[in-house]
This record gives C-alpha cells, structure tokens and sequence, in this order.
C-alpha cells in the first residue's frame, strides 16, 4: 500500500468482509495509510523517537474513508417489492442466536495476538534493560573521568578527553516498533468486531424474550 499511495496519493483499497456480508448487508470498507504512516516509513526506522516524532500510533495508521454506495432504481424497485411482499410472514429464523464462525475466528486470532504481543514486548524490554545497564556504565565512567581531570588540573597536566566513552561503550539499537503497532491495531480490529457481533446479538436476545413472553 505505501508503495501505491507513493505513485499514487489517491490509491485506497477497498476490504470486503464476507464473514459480515454473510450475517446480512454490506460490509465494505475503503482504507488508505494515515500521513503519520506514511512520514514514519519514509524516515525509516520505526523507532519511540520516531513515531513520537509522527504522533503515530496502532489507532492512526490506517484512515478510513466514507463510501458511498448507490442502487440503481430497478434494484431499489425492486428491493420495496420484496420487502412488501414478505413485511406480513413471521419468520423466526432471524431471532436464532449462535456462536458461528466469525465469532471463534475472532478470539482465536485475540489469544494468537496477545501472545505475539508479549513476545514483542519481552524482546523491548530486554533492550531497556540493556540501554540502562550501558548508561550507567557510561556514568560511572564519566564520574571516573572528572576526578582523573580534577586531579589533573591540580597538578597542571593536561587533561583527559571526556569523549572517549563514544568508541568505548556502544548503546544497543532500539528494535522496531513495526510489529507492536501492528499487532496492537490487529488486537483492538478483533475486539471491535466482537463488539459489534455482540450488538447485534443483545437485540435479538430481547426479542425472543418477547416472543416466548408473548
């Protein structure tokens, strides 16, 4: 996608959600990546800095945009003639509530997510855990210095470079936040899409009551 939008600053890309279609209505959906995105890659590295720098997050790096999608007047004709035609049949097969499919993909995929999610972020600890131990050897050592240097003045001798550090300690490199944002937008897509599984179940929890009530 970051290279069509590179040719291209108009390019989307359309997602067509079977699954959703399936349970009635279209669920279509255009997206394109978001400038903080796009401003991120092209510097590089997908560095705390960085996307700090970007103001980028999981929740931004897509942008959504509206669709409009329009009938043509014999399909909409159409559509009023079945609706007319089947307004006065009961049909209960609507009120049928089950866990499908959908539903378990979408807890599996939270559970597989939230493993790699620890996974990524076991490997960024580890690399704080580093960058605190060097830094704290560099302090040490430039504490060390000072006094060499203080004690030099003392005794007029020339003093010691206090930048030597920089070829004697190397801070380790930051991984890439890439995959945590990745995967944290991938978990909060699968717990947005359960919310709205469960919205349509809550209704029809309600109206079969009724129709037992009834």
């Amino acid at each position: 996608m970051f290279a069509y939008q590179a040719e291209n600053a108009d390019s989307v890309v359309l997602v067509y959600d079977t699954a959703k279609s399936n349970q009635g209505g279209l669920a279509l959906r255009a997206y394109r990546l978001s400038n903080s995105y796009l401003n991120a890659k092209k510097d590089g590295k997908f560095t705390t800095e960085n996307l700090v720098k970007n103001e980028l997050s999981y929740s931004n790096i897509f942008q959504e945009l509206p669709i409009d999608v329009k009938n043509s007047h014999l399909v909409t004709l159409y559509l009023h003639s079945a609706k007319e035609a089947t307004e006065n049949v009961k049909d209960y097969d609507d009120l049928a509530i089950s866990v499908d499919q959908f539903l378990e993909q979408n807890i599996e995929g939270i559970f597989d997510s939230v493993d790699e999610f620890h996974y990524d972020q076991g490997n960024y600890n580890y690399y704080q855990r580093q960058l605190t131990r060097e830094k704290l050897k560099i302090q040490q050592w430039q504490q060390k210095r000072k006094a060499e240097n203080t004690a030099l003045e003392q005794q007029g001798k020339p003093l010691l470079s206090t930048d030597d550090y920089k070829t004697l300690f190397r801070l380790p490199e930051e991984p890439s936040r890439l995959d945590n944002l990745l995967i944290s937008a991938q978990i909060n897509q699968y717990c947005t899409q359960i919310e709205e599984f469960g919205a349509t179940v809550v209704p029809k929890l309600f109206a079969t009551q009724k129709v037992l009530e009834g």
